[in-house]
């Protein structure tokens, strides 16, 4: 059930009041210190967690820095703290809210995750809510209305701010978090009982509802054991330890000539239950319903276990065990003119096999189930070419799915860290990637090869600098080492290739410097600038931070 937003001003009275049904507080206490849990739970202090570093801050509330620049991921740099229900109990939590104040240059966005195993699985919020930056005392309430849940674990909770302006004094300062919802009584085994009157919440064959039975336990948590009047036997009369299913007597302990089995179809034969070897005599002689089934046979498929294909392979299946003929099965049908003692297939299916020994059949097989997997595409391409002169690094893209995983290689190599589809090349060299979709199919690219070859006309001492790095407004390009009387054309790009200035500079006597005025079509981010002079290029990255 969902809630609305809720704007919340906590007083230290009224933490734990009946209307607003609360399992934690935490107020203003600098050191992380909670203000309250609810009965039936404990909770923990705030703590910071993957980097975050305490700042005195506003003097009150728990202010930390060292907030990531990046977006969000449950790794980022977080405050957390944890609530834990006593044993019985449960923790029922219908949304999570937090005052939160930062500076200009602290994180603009905020998400919760939170886990109930132990951190092994995260779930976060799914939305950011963005603050303002504020003074001390002015803050931004935000409220988490979670999917309503409930757990018998420890509940973690990460509040992460992301997205800050600096990573060295970007600050936050936390106030009056709430986790609203109740503790209640636990069902632990999810019979239905709650632990205040179930008598054994960890097992859901023990609760007020159970059939009593004959087993020295109190079954149905009504006080008494073995009540009922016990379990029901089924007589022997061949002594071959199977019960005949319509001759019964009820008692909690085994009466002579009785046993708690009824699966015997011939109860004045011995030799006729279901432990016993079928025969071929025209009788069912293990009680399975089947009459001279898979006498002294057995088979089996082999290879067995898992068998998973990558198209376009195949798997040929072959039958163990010695047979004058054979039938192969597909999901439980005949495959018509398939009786041979092999059988090859690239198809997703469960497949059997039966084998025939005059009239008598070895009946099917195990089933061996076949899975076909999609391989995955593998190509590369390059954008801007295969050559270091003209533009450094070069950009090699894989065939991209969200689902893939990449290994890059250079020279037969594997390049450490590069298991992204995209790879930006600094040497030259012989460039593959092994691409290994999420079933595990495994392909490898074609070769590309990276050169570094340059035409002449620009002087061994050429060079182009760009300062100051970062920069804000206004960029300087010095060229210098150029033939005189030369055309430098310039061009700036950002990292999706897109160019957003371009010029011509005369390079004089062959050294210039240039400045660029950076507009409002050039944001914050990394860019590229290119000077080609007579064919040939150089090229020089930058950082602009508004």
């Amino acid at each position: 059930m969902k809630k609305s937003y809720l704007l919340l001003t906590f007083a230290l009275a009224s933490v734990f009041s009946v209307s607003k049904a609360q399992v934690y507080a935490y107020l203003e206490d600098p050191t992380g210190a909670y203000a309250g849990v609810a009965t039936n739970a404990t909770g923990t202090n705030l703590s910071r967690e993957n980097g975050l570093l305490a700042d005195p801050a506003c003097g009150v509330g728990y202010s930390s820095n060292k907030h990531t620049t990046s977006g969000y991921t449950n790794g980022r740099p977080s405050v957390q703290f944890s609530v834990t229900p006593d044993a019985g109990y449960q923790l029922d939590v219908t949304s999570i809210s937090v005052d939160i104040r930062r500076n200009p240059k602290g994180p603009e966005f905020w998400r919760i995750a939170y886990s109930t195993d132990g951190g092994a699985s995260w779930t976060n919020s799914g939305t950011d809510f963005s603050v303002a930056s504020s003074g001390c005392f002015t803050n931004t309430n935000l409220t988490w209305d979670v999917a309503d849940f409930s757990t018998t674990s420890t509940l973690t909770v990460r509040l992460i701010g992301h997205t800050a302006f600096s990573s060295l004094n970007g600050i936050s300062t936390l106030k009056n978090i709430d986790v609203a919802g109740t503790v209640s009584f636990a069902d632990a085994d999810g019979d239905g009982y709650a632990s205040n009157v179930d008598c054994n919440d960890a097992d859901a064959a023990i609760n007020p509802g159970a059939t009593e039975i004959c087993d020295g336990i109190d079954n149905n948590c009504d006080g008494n054991i073995d009540e009922a009047g016990g379990a029901t036997w089924y007589a022997d009369a061949d002594g071959d330890t199977y019960g005949d299913a319509a001759s019964t007597t009820v008692s909690c302990d085994t009466p002579a000539g009785y046993v708690a089995d009824n699966t015997d179809c011939n109860d004045g034969n011995d030799a006729i239950n279901p432990a016993a070897t079928e025969v071929c005599d025209g009788v069912d002689n293990n009680c399975d319903g089947n009459i001279d089934e898979g006498i002294d046979l057995s088979i089996s498929i082999t290879p067995s276990g898992i068998i998973e294909l990558c198209k376009p392979d195949d798997v040929t299946l072959s039958a163990v065990g010695t047979f004058d003929s054979y039938q192969w099965y597909k999901n439980g049908t005949p495959l018509t003119g398939e009786t041979g003692a092999t059988y090859t297939t690239n198809k997703p299916a469960y497949y059997q096999v039966e084998g025939f020994i005059g009239a008598c059949s070895s009946g099917l097989s195990e089933v061996q189930a076949v899975a076909v997997y999609e391989s995955p595409n593998a190509n590369i391409t390059y954008p801007d070419g295969l050559n270091l002169c003209v533009v450094s690094p070069l950009l090699l893209k894989a065939s991209y799915d969200a689902t893939y995983t990449y290994v890059w290689y250079l020279d037969g190599i594997e390049i450490g860290g590069a298991t992204v589809a995209n790879y930006e090349a600094t040497a030259t060299g012989d460039y593959y990637c092994v691409i290994t979709s999420i079933d595990g199919c495994v392909r490898t690219t074609a070769t590309v090869t990276v050169i570094n070859e340059c035409r002449e006309g620009v002087a061994a001492n050429a060079a182009i600098a760009v300062y100051p790095n970062p920069a804000n407004d206004v960029l300087a390009i010095n060229l210098t080492g150029m033939e005189s009387d030369a055309t430098a054309n310039v061009s700036i790009t950002d990292i999706t290739g897109k160019v957003v200035y371009t010029t011509a500079i005369a390079t004089g006597n062959g050294s210039v410097v240039a400045n660029v005025s950076l507009d409002n079509n050039i944001v914050s981010g990394l860019y590229f600038v290119t000077a080609e002079v007579n064919g040939i290029s150089m090229n020089q990255q930058f950082v602009v931070i508004k």
